[in-house]
Parts: C-alpha cells; sequence; structure tokens
C-alpha cells in the first residue's frame, strides 16, 4: 500500500478574504451613495467596513500561517 501524502491547502483563507473585501465595498459603495444623496450616514455603514476589515484581516492571518521561513 502506496503511503499517500496530504497536499497542504495552499487556498487557505481566500474565502474569508474574499468575504471581506464584499463587505468592504458594499460598506463603501453603501456610505457614498448616501453622501451622494444627501441622506444622513447611520452606523450600518460603519458596521459593513469594520466586519469586512476583520473578515479580511482574518482571511491574511489565516493564509499567512502556511508559509514558513526555511533557516539558511
Amino acid at each position: 500500500m502506496a503511503s499517500k501524502m496530504k497536499k497542504p491547502n495552499l487556498k487557505r483563507g481566500v474565502k474569508t478574504k474574499l468575504l471581506g473585501f464584499c463587505f468592504m465595498a458594499l460598506g463603501i459603495m453603501n456610505f457614498l451613495l448616501s453622501v451622494r444623496s444627501g441622506s444622513p450616514i447611520s452606523d450600518h455603514h460603519f458596521l459593513f467596513l469594520s466586519a469586512g476589515l476583520l473578515f479580511f484581516i482574518i482571511g491574511t492571518v489565516r493564509s499567512g500561517s502556511r508559509t514558513r521561513i526555511s533557516p539558511g
């Protein structure tokens, strides 16, 4: 029986970063459209931006944990 070696998961954190980017894009678009229309800016714009930033940072940390620097 041949031993099967697990391949490292190279796509770790990509979905989380994509979700974070989508939240940030929605928050920015919503904010800019509210400013342009003259309506008052509410807290949910900043909620979208902060949630997107949080997801993006989590995805970056998860994808960065797979890289190892070899000594020498």
